[in-house]
C-alpha cells in the first residue's frame, strides 16, 4: 500500500519497536527487579523522556509520592537532559 506524499511528515523521534522487542526477549524482568531493588508486588511506573523543564519530570515524582502514601510504587526515570 502505497502512502500519498502529501500524507507524509517528518517525524525526526521515530522509534524502533523492533529494537526494543528483541530486547525485551533477552531480559529477565525479576532480576531487573532485583538490581534495581524493587520487590514483585511493586508496581513499577516508568517517565521515559528528556529531563528538560517542558517535558516536567517532576510532576511525575510529586504525583508518584502523593500516591505511594497509598500504593506500593516505584518509579523509574529514564532519559537525558541539563
Amino acid at each position: 500500500m502505497k502512502i500519498p506524499e502529501a500524507k507524509m511528515f517528518f517525524s525526526p523521534y521515530c522509534v524502533d519497536d523492533q529494537h526494543f522487542s528483541s530486547q525485551a526477549e533477552r531480559l529477565d524482568k525479576e532480576e531487573c527487579r532485583r538490581k534495581l531493588g524493587i520487590s514483585p508486588e511493586t508496581l513499577c511506573l516508568l517517565f521515559s523522556g528528556k529531563m528538560i523543564p517542558r517535558k516536567n519530570p517532576e510532576i511525575v515524582a510529586k504525583a508518584v509520592e502523593r500516591l505511594s502514601e497509598h500504593h506500593d510504587l516505584a518509579l523509574i526515570l529514564l532519559g537525558d537532559g541539563p
